[in-house]
């Protein structure tokens, strides 16, 4: 039997997905685009810890008002990528120091995320 609440919920998480996609710069899309497709339930949830779902971590990015910020976060989780990447090969690639991209990315947390989620994703960029 399949569970109406669950599938309704996957329905919506997919369509919030594609809209916050559709709000980021045109060069963070064509990035998504470039290596989702239209196949946005690709999206490497894996790359995120169990309790964050992907609408709500791209709607949190979104805050973030400059686009490098966001480059960043993105890159660093793997989302961008389908490879978590470390400090220095973010940095190197957007040729800003390592330090700039943890200091981007410690904000991003500290700001950014419930308190909840926070020592979960925390860990997980940690690794």
């Amino acid at each position: 039997m399949i569970d109406n609440n669950n599938f309704e919920d996957e329905i919506l998480e997919k369509t919030l997905i594609a809209e916050y996609i559709s709000k980021f710069s045109p060069e963070i899309r064509d990035v998504f685009y470039a290596s989702y497709g239209k196949n946005l339930e690709a999206l490497p949830q894996e790359m995120l810890k169990r309790d964050v779902k992907m609408d709500e971590f791209l709607k949190r990015i979104l805050e973030v008002r400059k686009k490098d910020a966001q480059k960043v976060i993105l890159l660093r989780v793997g989302i961008l990528t389908g490879t978590p990447m470390t400090l220095q090969v973010v940095g190197d690639t957007l040729g800003i120091s390592r330090e700039k991209v943890r200091l981007i990315e410690s904000n991003f947390i500290r700001r950014r995320l419930p308190l909840i989620r926070h020592k979960k994703l925390v860990d997980y960029l940690d690794d």
